[in-house]
Order: structure tokens, then sequence, then C-alpha cells
């Protein structure tokens, strides 16, 4: 009984091999399960650096980055800091990509050598910041305030500067449209 068993058993997976010989070869995107259309869509990130920004206030968090290794660079990814004061901040080296601070005020903030991507500045005070260095693509500045503001060497390319106060600006045109 059980060698019959055994051999019922092995002629399945004989079976169940040469089926599998005759199926059509697996591609690298077949061979992979289609993904449910809500795991395509783009999962929301928790935004620990913008929370911690929020709870430390500016003078906390200027603190923590001068004790912090400079090779910390915050990630503000689709934060939301809209009309918060961030006056004199220290945001150096920063990913702002997507994030919102409509109507925030950054006075003297330190925005050297920040990146970012679709980041919203709309209506933003700026006045006296420092972009040195920085790459803000595909941003918004529309009504926003960089009198005094420092942005040489700053790649803003394709961002819009409609209603900007760009009075007594210092900035370099290599990467600035706002020269052009």
């Amino acid at each position: 009984m059980r060698a019959l068993r055994v051999e019922t058993l092995r002629a399945a997976a004989i079976a169940l091999a040469a089926t599998a010989l005759l199926a059509t070869p697996l591609t690298e995107a077949s061979a992979t399960p289609a993904a449910p259309a809500r795991a395509q869509q783009a999962v929301k990130k928790p935004d620990p650096w913008g929370d911690t920004l929020k709870q430390m206030g500016v003078q906390r968090w200027n603190e923590f980055r001068r004790n912090s290794p400079s090779t910390i660079h915050p990630t503000f990814v689709e934060s939301d800091l809209s009309g918060l004061n961030l006056d004199g901040v220290n945001l150096n080296g920063a990913d702002l990509s997507s994030a919102n601070l409509r109507d925030t005020s950054l006075e003297r903030a330190d925005l050297r050598d920040s990146d970012g991507w679709f980041t919203n500045l709309t209506g933003a005070d700026l006045h006296g910041a420092d972009l040195s260095d920085s790459s803000i693509f595909y941003s918004t500045f529309v009504n926003a305030d960089l009198s005094d503001s420092t942005l040489t060497r700053a790649n803003l390319t394709n961002s819009d500067f409609t209603g900007a106060n760009l009075v007594g600006a210092r900035r370099d045109c290599k990467w600035n449209p706002i020269c052009w």
C-alpha cells in the first residue's frame, strides 16, 4: 500500500513538472505578481524631521544641528511647515522636496546646500535668507520675499518667481532663472 502511494506521488510530481515545462517561459515581468492598485500608489511616510522641528522650535533645533555630526541632512520631503515662524532656522543641507512652506517666515534662514523639487514657497518670507549652493528645482516662489537674500550659485531651474521681491538679492546668473 505504501509503495502505491509513493508511486502515485512520484507520477503526480512528474506530471506537474512536465506541465511546468510546457508552459510559457517566465519573463522578469511575468515572474513578479502584479501589485494591487493601492500598493502602487505612493505611501505617505512619517515625517520625523518635520515633527521634530515643530516640537523643538527654532532655537533648540539650531542647537541640535550645531551639536550633530555634519553628516546629518534632514529630510523634509512632503512636510507641511506652512505658516510657521522659522526665522533663523538652520536647514543647511536639508531635502525640502515637495515640502509645503507656504506663508512660512524664514527670515535669515540658513538654506545653504539644500535640495528641493516642487517645493511650495508661495508667499514665504525669505528676507536675508542664505540659499547659496542650493538646488531648488520646479518650485514655487510666487509672491515670496527674497529681498536681501543670497542666491549665489543657487540652481533654481524651472522655478516660478511671479511677483517675488528680489530687491537687494545677491545672485549670480549661471543657473539662476531670475537673471534671464
